[in-house]
């Protein structure tokens, strides 16, 4: 009777410990499926990173060029201005040049006047 009781003991036991191994399995496949798929994902984040990478690689190269463009606009806006100062300095000479043409031509005028009357009155 007590081999019974040992033998019944023994598969209770037998029959618990078969049920945590089960357990266990289950547990240990969650965890290997867990692990792969955080591979995966860590797969993914690395191609991301890479993507990023390269894109920010070509958006420098993009930064780069339009920086030599704006120097480039620069230096022409500087020159542009250069040549408008130039321009107005010329304008302003044109118009102190026409002022002292017309003043010229305006005593030009009072005398050839004044001659005529001279002329007239003798």
């Amino acid at each position: 009777q007590q081999a019974r009781m040992d033998a019944t003991r023994l598969e209770r036991e037998s029959s618990s410990l078969a049920e945590q191994a089960k357990e266990e399995r289950a547990h240990a496949q969650m965890l290997a499926s867990k692990s792969e798929l955080s591979k995966r994902e860590m797969a993914k984040v690395y191609e991301q990173l890479e993507e990023s990478l390269k894109s920010q690689g070509a958006l420098q190269g993009q930064l780069e060029t339009m920086e030599g463009q704006v120097a480039q606009m620069t230096a022409c806006v500087s020159r542009l201005e250069d040549t408008n100062a130039r321009l107005h300095h010329d304008l302003n000479a044109c118009r102190q040049e026409r002022v002292e043409g017309i003043g010229a031509y305006n005593e030009l005028q009072r005398k050839e006047a004044e001659a005529s009357r001279v002329l007239t009155s003798v």
